[in-house]
């Protein structure tokens, strides 16, 4: 007989012997519906291979008499026992849920999550964190347990943005903006569920969802170099920014999803509003992810459908209430280019988020979402010096705790092909510094302890505008970095690596690049 779960399908007491026992004492809650004993044998699923709290508890077993143990593939653990386990969201009221939902948020806030995912794997579900860039498993939970969770966070606990009912067989955007449920330090949560093939759950559909806690960072203050100094810019990068402060035209922020766009559109304009408070400052968003001090923000809310239309429309309305400066959350629509552009030609500063693969990349990607709305001279509209003042890309690498990283010259079983990149690459070694092999108290075992953003930022000119203008975006690449001094965000990353703040392995694997990515040189 297999034991009987307690209510939230971990065991509850000890076992008594080799063939009746009933559970353990104690069993972390990631793991306490993935295992069961059935006739003295410990029965494991597969995705629980590697993690440290089984093996403890198997060795705990061991110890108590439970000998046997063997591992079953998910979906053959959720055929053999989950049958037989208790089935208690039918007992499960929306304030529980709520309460159980928050325990999960306070916990994420607790460990400096940036993401909660909620996964619907079909025979169970998994709650992971997001740490350091770094996703880590948090909590495991009975199929329809999860499933109740996410129909109850967007159904009772969010602010809808796009549809007002719940289904796991749709896309769902939504906010947490209720304070009642929000710990405290986090000034909202961005909340998206997409749903996915899942051969184990119901209608083989299994919804997966996704939440950015967006923490309050309004007591930030200082001027424009403050700030950017403590999100890891460097001084020559941060007079590049200082400089596009004071002009018009379109300035444009780029990167991957999580890794800093928003943070830094927040510190350039609130160091804009103190450094120029005389001006007037709004922001189009959708839907805002943070206050920004001193800037009247404005939420785009519909239908999907309907998006770029009301971008238009919000841009338009903006336009006619006298800003200096406008903020475009992010540049997803064709209709939100073409508005933000026509602002800049007005004589306006106009700074916006956009997804490009680096900073010259933000001009192909406009010309492919502008071409879509039937320009055929984009980059004629786009490449002039009154419309595109700047452009930026970064990434956010992890920095290495202090107390536990340890000499790259001093670390013996280091990965050999970065070995020989790195003697490559620069010419002095002697500061690296690579992650400690099992992380320390200061860093909560994780090795890191925050990060850094690489990047490049470029003012564009006349020459450069031409060049782009004509398509030549090479020629345009290396007149920045020849003849303007221009740091990639590949070499920024390295001075990081050569400092010893970052790992070389943990550095390219953030940039999706090999460090050499740029050609054999030294620095």
């Amino acid at each position: 007989m297999l034991n009987i779960l307690n209510k939230f399908g971990f065991f509850n007491k000890k076992p008594k012997n080799k063939k009746t026992g009933t559970a353990t004492d104690y069993l972390p809650d990631e793991i306490g519906s993935r295992i069961a004993i059935r006739d003295g044998v410990l029965h494991i699923s597969e995705e629980l291979l590697g993690n440290v709290n089984m093996l403890d508890f198997v060795a705990e077993q061991k110890r108590s008499g439970v000998t046997e143990h063997e591992f079953h593939k998910a979906n053959e653990f959720n055929d053999l026992f989950n049958r037989e386990t208790i089935n208690f969201d039918k007992n499960t009221n929306k304030s529980e849920l709520q309460k159980e939902v928050k325990t999960i948020l306070t916990k994420a806030h607790e460990a400096k999550a940036s993401d909660i995912h909620i996964k619907d794997l079909g025979t169970h579900c998994l709650v992971r964190f997001r740490i350091i860039g770094m996703l880590s498993n948090y909590i495991t939970y009975p199929a329809e347990h999860g499933r109740s969770l996410i129909a109850c966070i967007y159904s009772s606990m969010c602010q809808a943005t796009s549809r007002s009912v719940y289904s796991p067989r749709e896309r769902h955007e939504a906010r947490i903006v209720n304070q009642t449920y929000l710990p405290k330090g986090v000034y909202s949560i961005r909340v998206h569920t997409e749903p996915t093939e899942r051969a184990n759950a119901p209608e083989g559909v299994g919804a997966c969802m996704y939440l950015r806690l967006l923490y309050d960072a309004t007591k930030a203050s200082g001027d424009l170099n403050t700030r950017l100094s403590m999100l890891g810019f460097l001084p020559e990068q941060i007079d590049v920014f200082s400089f596009l402060t004071t002009r018009t035209g379109l300035v444009l922020i780029s990167g991957p999803t999580g890794h800093g766009k928003s943070t830094v559109l927040k510190h350039c304009q609130e160091a804009m509003v103190d450094n120029r408070p005389q001006k007037s400052y709004m922001s189009v968003e959708d839907p805002p992810e943070y206050i920004i001090e001193g800037v009247d923000q404005v939420a785009v809310t519909t239908n999907d459908e309907n998006k770029g239309i009301a971008y238009t429309n919000a841009i338009a309305g903006a336009m006619r209430s006298d800003p200096d400066n406008l903020m475009i959350g992010e540049m997803r629509y064709p209709e939100a280019i073409q508005a933000g552009l026509q602002a800049a030609m007005t004589g306006h500063g106009v700074w916006a988020t956009l997804h490009a693969s680096n900073a010259f990349g933000i001009i192909p990607r406009m010309v492919t979402l502008l071409t879509e709305t039937g320009y055929s001279n984009a980059l004629e509209y786009i490449c002039e010096p009154s419309v595109l003042a700047g452009l930026e890309y970064q990434r956010l690498i992890p920095i290495l705790c202090p107390k536990c990283s340890q000499l790259f010259t001093e670390k013996k079983d280091y990965d050999k092909s970065m070995q020989n990149k790195i003697m490559s690459i620069f010419t002095d070694i002697d500061a690296i510094r690579v992650r400690g092999d099992d992380g320390c108290e200061h860093c909560n075992f994780r090795g890191v302890i925050g990060q850094k953003v690489a990047a490049e930022v470029i003012a564009t000119d006349s020459t450069m505008l031409n060049f782009m203008r004509n398509g030549d975006f090479e020629s345009a690449k290396d007149y920045w970095i020849k003849d303007k001094k221009g740091i990639t965000h590949v070499q920024h990353a390295l001075r990081l690596v050569k400092e010893g703040l970052a790992d070389p392995i943990i550095t390219e694997d953030r940039l999706g690049l090999p460090l050499d990515i740029e050609g054999v040189f030294k620095c």
